[in-house]
């Protein structure tokens, strides 16, 4: 496990840079996602988070509805 130090003002702008995953463990949730870390070999690192299986329940009603909006909003766009 490694240790992420955040500098500048909040929020922290992470830019996501290939698909996330969700597994879940236990009573939990583990979510995984790689971030974009230019000073590392690969250029990315994972990150992984454990939630709550409600927190986890309450995320993905708001990523559906927000990835409705952004494909409304490229369809606009096109």
């Amino acid at each position: 496990m490694g240790t992420i130090i955040f500098e500048g003002p909040e929020p922290y702008d992470l830019i996501a840079v290939h698909a996330a995953s969700a597994s879940a463990i236990g009573e939990t949730v583990e979510l995984t996602f790689y971030v974009f870390a230019p000073d590392r070999p690969r250029g990315n690192v994972p990150i992984r988070v454990t939630l709550p299986r409600s927190v986890a329940r309450d995320l993905s009603i708001q990523l559906r509805v927000s990835a409705m909006a952004a494909e409304r909003t490229a369809r606009k766009q096109d």
